[in-house]
């Protein structure tokens, strides 16, 4: 290069280059990462970026969810006549409140049993137990919009008396649908 008085400079354009690129490899390499939630992850690798430091996260930054398993036994108060499948207005109320438990959790599964007193046959019984079951299964779907792929109709017959059979209002009473209702809660897992 040339200065205006006629002076000659030359300039090592390399060592400067060099110095200069240096330099910032030097402060990116002992730059700390930034962990702006303190979870223990670092932010360019947070997928979830304002988790508390009290919950346990996965290594993507996101809470750890911890599945259990909450099943609840809910005696559904329907009762039928003798030899019969079909559920009485009475019982609206009681399968309405049972259909909105249903919708409140929305993961949950249910198995409903139907069961029978012990008069006719075992083959009668477990064939109307079945029905008695699928009558429930068939209002939940048609009546509530509850999917039946939540839903597991199962007939027990005679199996399972809750009163004894000896009077007639003990029969009464063992003519009945009992439901097991399955909740899968998802919750943080906290440290």
């Amino acid at each position: 290069m040339q200065l205006e008085n006629g002076e000659k400079m030359n300039f090592n354009t390399k060592k400067i280059l060099t110095v200069a690129v240096f330099s910032t490899l030097t402060c990116v390499a002992n730059a700390q990462p930034v962990d702006s939630d303190r979870d223990e992850i670092v932010d360019s690798r947070d997928n979830c970026p304002r988790t508390s430091v009290e919950i346990i996260v996965n290594n993507q930054g996101c809470p750890v969810l911890e599945t259990t398993m909450m099943e609840q036994t809910l005696e559904v108060e329907v009762e039928f006549d003798t030899n019969k499948a079909e559920i009485k207005p009475e019982y609206n109320t009681t399968i309405k409140f049972f259909a909105g438990f249903m919708k409140l959790y929305p993961d949950s599964k249910a198995i409903i049993e139907g069961h029978t007193d012990s008069m006719g046959s075992v083959v009668n019984n477990l064939s109307l137990s079945k029905r008695r079951a699928m009558a429930l299964v068939n209002e939940l779907v048609n009546v509530y919009g509850i999917n039946i792929a939540r839903l597991t109709a199962a007939g027990l017959g005679e199996l399972s008396p809750i009163r004894p059979n000896n009077t007639a209002a003990g029969r009464s009473q063992n003519r009945r649908i009992k439901a097991h209702i399955s909740i899968e809660v998802k919750e943080k897992q906290m440290r």
